[in-house]
């Protein structure tokens, strides 16, 4: 047998028996003894356990909990009871089975919420009411709009809301997306995989936006406010899009976002900087060999 499998087989044996040894050590433990540890640490670890709700000691340690990490747990449903989680700042609840969220999960005290790979068919109307929050993971849900309060996540800097199902056209937009031009703090949107014809032109107004990424969308053309006055965007991501070369290139503001563009490779190269396999590749150079 070749060495490296054994190496592999060993290492899949060793990760087998720490997971049953953690399990082994959770199950021992009373849920006093659980809730006594959340409440000198504030941090609750839920990850990869099997279970479909969360547990009641976690809601009577609450007014302790900062971290909250219930990845990977199977959990189906949250019930509405997070409103005396007053110091609560991270929720991991990736990868999941949740269908809706609790509206009082909208705590202003959060700062990063991960709920990516759930099967969320809408987010709270009260989302604005996360009014710290600086990181928002909502990417593989079957999400067909966003409520517009989200406009109102003023601290937001980071949105993935990929392989969703969200829709806009140039006579509607019912995505919710527009709404996203009053978060002037995000430097990075990603929201690839959706039915989106058409880049807000109000997205002009997020002057410190640097990353956009639109791959696998019906896009036609980017809006001249977004080319010319997001004056540090430097990367938009246009694979397997409707972008034509020729009318891109006549957009007024493609100039100034090409030598942007173009600016932030060489520096990259210049400074050393370890770029993927792929290269450099944000679907622009393809389009403009079409």
């Amino acid at each position: 047998m070749d060495v490296s499998c054994i190496g592999l087989e060993m290492n899949w044996i060793s990760e087998w028996f720490d997971k049953k040894g953690r399990d082994f050590n959770r199950a021992m433990q009373s849920d006093d003894e659980r809730q006594r540890k959340v409440e000198a640490t504030g941090l609750v670890s839920l990850r990869d356990e099997s279970c479909t709700k969360v547990p009641e000691y976690v809601f009577k340690a609450s007014a302790k909990v900062k971290v909250l990490d219930a990845t990977n747990r199977g959990l189906e449903e949250l019930p509405d009871r997070f409103a005396d989680f007053q110091k609560l700042q991270k929720v991991h609840l990736a990868q999941n089975k949740l269908k809706r969220l609790p509206p009082s999960i909208c705590l202003p005290t959060i700062t990063i919420l991960l709920l990516e790979n759930n099967r969320l068919q809408s987010v709270p109307d009260n989302l604005g009411m996360l009014t710290k929050l600086r990181r928002l993971q909502l990417h593989r849900n079957s999400l067909t709009e966003l409520p517009t309060s989200i406009g109102d996540l003023q601290c937001l800097e980071y949105l993935d809301v990929s392989d969703c199902q969200l829709k806009s056209n140039a006579l509607r937009d019912s995505s919710g997306l527009t709404a996203l031009a009053r978060c002037v703090l995000l430097t990075e949107i990603r929201l690839s995989n959706n039915q989106v014809e058409c880049v807000p032109e109000a997205w002009g107004n997020l002057k410190r936006l640097k990353t956009l990424v639109l791959d696998d969308n019906p896009i036609k053309t980017i809006p001249t406010a977004v080319l010319k006055d997001c004056t540090v965007l430097h990367l938009i991501s246009l694979n397997r899009t409707l972008v034509v070369a020729d009318e891109l290139k006549e957009v007024p503001g493609w100039r100034d976002y090409d030598a942007r563009r173009q600016g932030k490779h060489t520096k990259q190269i210049s400074g050393n900087v370890m770029l993927p396999s792929t290269g450099f590749d944000d679907g622009l150079d393809h389009v403009m060999m079409k």
